[in-house]
């Protein structure tokens, strides 16, 4: 979440690479199963066996397209977070008002938004989103009360 005075802020989008971060995100197994069709596919070249070639690309195929096609339906969201008033005196009221966008073209699932505030301002406030269609947007408030410590 991104804090602003008295507008939405966006949040920070982390783009990088594409097919990069798709192949940071193999696990230990994934790239085993890598290592393992490239080392099959020169041990058939030097052996001259033309099926040891077709197991090998088949290793070394399977996690790239896994990662793929999991790098292409993720879900993407962006959040940010309005105060109302901008600025409270000490034991008043403020709402804090929560946006939630789906950036990917997929609609999400069933999502839980927590906000991280300061113990003093009460218990972290949790909401339950139901599906967020593509390109849609959902909006929460709360209220937040300061207390002084004497």
């Amino acid at each position: 979440m991104t804090t602003a005075g008295t507008g939405y802020a966006e949040a920070d989008r982390d783009e990088k690479g594409g097919i990069r971060t798709a192949l940071a995100g193999l696990t230990t197994r994934g790239r085993s199963f890598l290592a393992a069709g490239v080392a099959a596919a020169v041990c058939s070249y030097v052996l001259g066996q033309s099926d040891l070639l077709r197991v090998g690309l088949l290793l070394a195929v399977l996690p790239l397209v896994c990662a793929t096609v999991l790098y292409r339906t993720r879900y993407r969201v962006a959040g940010s977070r309005r105060l109302s008033p901008a600025r409270v005196p000490a034991g008043s009221e403020a709402r804090v008002h929560l946006r939630m966008d789906n950036v990917s073209r997929l609609p999400t699932g069933l999502l839980m938004l927590q906000d991280r505030v300061p113990y003093v301002l009460g218990p972290r406030p949790r909401f339950v989103l139901d599906r967020v269609e593509a390109g849609g947007r959902r909006e929460v408030s709360y209220r937040a009360v300061s207390y002084t410590h004497l």
